[in-house]
Parts: structure tokens; C-alpha cells; sequence
């Protein structure tokens, strides 16, 4: 990478220099951008640089994406705990004795004109992460390693999420269950609150009919008859003995009355 003019370079204190990097995403996290090498323009690097003296390194990435590769973007601070604030990692090229601390940015704008297209004719070009890594294999194995780590945590991500029940989905399917059944019962549909279809309700009449059947049956005795038919003969024959004994008496005090007359 050639030095861009007035650069001041800084350096940790293992004598390495100080760089920032991004990997710049598309909104469905599944293409990468890389820009033109300033020194063999066609090869494909990562876009980034070296950071300036009292410069963060957050900083430094989206500053460097903006003169490379002319992007607009924010920190991917969503995609997961293993990167906190939109930060990948630091990659060490101990033979060229740099360290790279390297973040994700969200692309949310690519500009048509920017600082590297003027100056060196810079370009810029999406690629999946597979055909990234084969461009960058070569020259870049340390860049490569970037999409490697990247891929790890979005396989981590993705398989979290397919992993884990919905639970507000979970928690109302009981319920949605139960006042299901009790519209069934009513005789309403619990969907919309309108009666049940015909069919729906005969299919109620059945079971009504079928539960007054077995409460009914639960009052059959051995012989066969219902007790309620046991009850209603035994009251009959109680009226009829009354009513025999009632007119005995009427014909017993009629004789005594013409006895005396």
C-alpha cells in the first residue's frame, strides 16, 4: 500500500504499526465489498489504512471506506455479542509488522464520486464470500483471514435464531387453543364471532345428544327400566290406593246412614 501524502503513521507499543479496517456489508449480510489494490489495481484488498495520531479506530475504518471505496455506512453493532460496537478483531502481519483492528460497517450509501476515484482511479465491486476469499487467498492471506472469522460468527448467529423457539407464539397457543373450544361450544365461531356453519352446529347437536344419552343411561336400574319410571308408577299407585281408600269410606258411612234411617 503506498503512504498518502502528510500521513503520519503511528505505532503500539510492540513497535507495530496502528491500522484500521472495514468489511463493508450489504443489508442482507451476505456480500462484501473490496476496492481496487493501489499498487496492482487488479487485485481486490479490503479497504483500509493507518490510523491518524489521536485518532479512535472505529474512526479511522469509516474514514478510510470513505476515501477508498466512497461508502456511507454505520457500524454493524447488531449482528452479535462476539462483536461489540461493529469490532471483528485485531489481525497481526508480523511480516510486514502491522496490526489491524477491523470492523463491520453497514452500508447505507455508495457515493459516485469519491477521494481514490479521482485520485488513482480506485474501484470498487461486491462479492460473495466465497469469491472473496479466493481474491484475497493469494495476495492477502491475512485479509482472508477477516472473512474467515466473520463467517464463523454469522454461521454462530444464524444457527442461534433457527434454534430458538418463538416464545410469544408459544405462549398464546394454549390459550388460542381453549377459546377456540369454548366458541365451538357456544355455538360461535371464535375467529371473527359469527355463528358457526351449519355443518359446525349439527356437529354440536351431535354431542349434546350424545351427553343427554349418557346421563340418562347413567339412571337405568337392572331390569332394564329408569328409575324416573320407578318413581312415576310409584306415585301413581300411591294416588290410586288413596283414591280406593278415600271412596271405601264415602260407601261405609252411606250404609251407616241408611242403617239409621
Amino acid at each position: 500500500m503506498k503512504p498518502k501524502e502528510n500521513q503520519i503513521r503511528t505505532y503500539d507499543a510492540d513497535g507495530f504499526r496502528r491500522r484500521a479496517a472495514c468489511l463493508c456489508l450489504n443489508p442482507n449480510r451476505d456480500k462484501v465489498l473490496l476496492v481496487s489494490s493501489s499498487r496492482y489495481p487488479d487485485r481486490w484488498v479490503v479497504p483500509g489504512g493507518g490510523l491518524e495520531p489521536e485518532e479512535e479506530p472505529s474512526q479511522a475504518a469509516i474514514r478510510e471506506v470513505a476515501e477508498e471505496a466512497g461508502v456511507t455506512g454505520v457500524l454493524d453493532v447488531n449482528l452479535s455479542e462476539e462483536t461489540p460496537r461493529g469490532y471483528l478483531d485485531t489481525f497481526e502481519n508480523t511480516e510486514r509488522k502491522h496490526r489491524t483492528m477491523v470492523y463491520l460497517v453497514q452500508v447505507t450509501e455508495l457515493l459516485d464520486d469519491w477521494e481514490d476515484l479521482q485520485k488513482i482511479d480506485r474501484k470498487r465491486k461486491w462479492f460473495s464470500f466465497d469469491e472473496a476469499q479466493q481474491c484475497l487467498a493469494e495476495h492477502k492471506p491475512v485479509q482472508k483471514q477477516y472473512i474467515i472469522k466473520l463467517l464463523s460468527i454469522l454461521n454462530k448467529h444464524k444457527n442461534c435464531e433457527t434454534s430458538t423457539p418463538n416464545s410469544s407464539q408459544t405462549a398464546h397457543t394454549q390459550p388460542a387453543e381453549e377459546h377456540s373450544r369454548e366458541g365451538e361450544d357456544s355455538g360461535i365461531d371464535s375467529t371473527n364471532g359469527h355463528s358457526l356453519p351449519e355443518h359446525r352446529s349439527s356437529t354440536l347437536e351431535g354431542r349434546m345428544q350424545q351427553n343427554k344419552k349418557h346421563d340418562c343411561s347413567s339412571n337405568i336400574d337392572s331390569t332394564g327400566q329408569s328409575i324416573e319410571s320407578h318413581v312415576v308408577g310409584a306415585v301413581s299407585k300411591h294416588r290410586l290406593e288413596s283414591s280406593n281408600s278415600q271412596t271405601s269410606n264415602r260407601f261405609s258411612t252411606l250404609a251407616k246412614t241408611c242403617d239409621t234411617r
